[in-house]
């Protein structure tokens, strides 16, 4: 029973070091592509980290692409960032961060240069606004 013990109990250690580990990289990681989507050099580099980003509820990736669809240089870019707070702003997702959410959809809905960004934003706006 001691051996089953220990196993149980060297699992739970190794867990206990392993998951903090992994959260943090995941921090990391995502620290580097909100740094990448502000002002990374090329625009795949940019493109490729608001894609990551677009995958995440966090809500500091929630807010770089807000930023980036207020802010961003590439049409592009600041469309997949529309697109992506479009189905990742929900419920659980913190006030202050759909406000943020809703506010950069609307000035882009209402006023960026490009039309399908315009077009993009209009609708990741109704469907926060049905959050």
């Amino acid at each position: 029973m001691s051996a089953a013990r220990s196993v149980t109990l060297g699992t739970l250690l190794a867990v206990l070091l392993v998951v903090p580990a992994a959260r943090q990289a995941r921090a990391d990681q995502l620290d580097v592509q909100i740094r990448q989507v502000r002002t990374g050099d090329t625009y795949k580099l940019r493109l490729a980290a608001a894609l990551a980003l677009s995958r995440s509820r966090d809500p500091r990736a929630l807010a770089a692409l807000a930023d980036t669809v207020e802010r961003g240089s590439d049409a592009s870019v600041r469309r997949l960032a529309a697109l992506a707070l479009g189905k990742q702003i929900d419920p659980t997702t913190p006030a202050a961060t759909q406000a943020r959410a809703r506010a950069a959809l609307a000035k882009a809905a209402r006023s960026d240069r490009d039309r399908k960004v315009r077009t993009s934003a209009a609708q990741a706006l109704a469907a926060v606004e049905s959050v």
